[in-house]
């Protein structure tokens, strides 16, 4: 993966209501820009990098979203 100029990459965890917990690992990519306030905002097109639905292991769905993350390229 190649980040082109004012991209930036996103990792989002989100865990359910559920009991057991089940987790949403997902890495988006799309064009961004900071605000006056200096909060990061994806301003057009998101793009899915990974996505890693319903996973209960939350600490191996990390270790492969970290590994999607080491492939961008300089």
């Amino acid at each position: 993966m190649k980040l082109k100029p004012n991209e930036a990459v996103a990792l989002i965890i989100h865990r359910d209501g559920g009991e057991p917990p089940n987790y949403l690992v997902t890495i988006r990519k799309g064009e961004a820009r900071f605000d006056g306030a200096h909060d990061f905002r994806f301003t057009h097109f998101q793009e899915s990098v990974l996505n890693l639905q319903h996973e209960k292991d939350l600490h191996t769905a990390i270790e492969q979203a970290i590994s999607a993350i080491r492939e961008i390229e300089p």
